[in-house]
């Protein structure tokens, strides 16, 4: 099916995507001076000219992350990259992603950003991603082939007779005559993070605005199996396809 892709900034040039993606390079090929300048800065009392001299100074030996674990830096948060470094270690990279995020990340992310609850779903998607990769390797080069093909979608001038994709997010204020919303499953959309914190009041907002993006037909999926019950804990759920009075709604179950 053609289709087009309605967004905004690419997932893989968003600072936290990037942050993310510098620590699974430094895993996968510790040489990367870049990658490690970027995750150097991160720490505190660490900046642009130490970060580089740092990066530098390990790269340039043999075995840049066991030189990276010795090191005797002044900041207070140095040990906990280096256990984060030191666990994620010959793991996958939906384990490494999720070392580095409850490990060491998740408070910087928290301090910098007033939208960081967003940016945290990210980060949890892209776990989710991960774990459908047996190797960093692979899934890094997945990242970058799809970006690549995403990119010169973005170029092609010629968009008549496509499938429109996008966000609920980036899909504010427009509208179309016939819309599909997908996924809406309990941990998926509402995502399982509202419902461990019980904070569904964005999620309802947000569900609001997908369904009313039809001019004429709305379709909503519901599958029987959600990925992310892999990632929820407890048995908290909330349904939003039940909320709606069952006389507005056609139930089609497909197999």
């Amino acid at each position: 099916i053609p289709f087009k892709l309605l967004s905004g900034l690419r997932f893989t040039e968003t600072a936290h995507a990037k942050d993310v993606i510098a620590f699974l390079k430094i895993l996968e090929n510790p040489y990367e001076v870049i990658s490690w300048m970027r995750i150097l800065k991160m720490l505190e009392n660490v900046g642009d000219v130490k970060a580089e001299r740092i990066a530098n100074e390990i790269t340039s030996t043999e075995d840049p992350i066991g030189r990276f674990l010795s090191l005797n830096v002044k900041s207070d948060n140095i040990d906990m990259l280096k256990n984060v470094i030191y666990n994620s270690l010959g793991k996958g990279p939906s384990e490494q992603i999720r070392n580095f995020y409850e490990g060491f990340y998740q408070s910087i992310l928290e301090y910098h950003y007033q939208d960081f609850r967003d940016r945290e779903e990210d980060i949890e998607r892209l776990i989710e991603m991960a774990s459908f990769y047996n190797s960093t390797e692979e899934f890094l080069t997945e990242l970058i082939i799809s970006e690549a093909r995403e990119a010169e979608l973005d170029t092609n001038e010629d968009e008549g007779g496509k499938v429109t994709l996008t966000t609920v997010h980036q899909a504010k204020g427009l509208e179309w005559k016939i819309v599909f919303v997908i996924g809406v499953n309990p941990g998926d959309f509402p995502h399982f993070l509202a419902l461990k914190d019980g904070s569904l009041d964005e999620e309802e907002r947000l569900f609001y605005v997908a369904i009313t993006r039809a001019k004429d037909m709305l379709y909503i999926t519901h599958s029987v199996f959600s990925r992310s019950d892999y990632f929820r804990t407890g048995k908290i759920e909330r349904d939003f396809v039940e909320d709606i009075p069952p006389y507005l709604v056609e139930y089609w179950r497909v197999r």
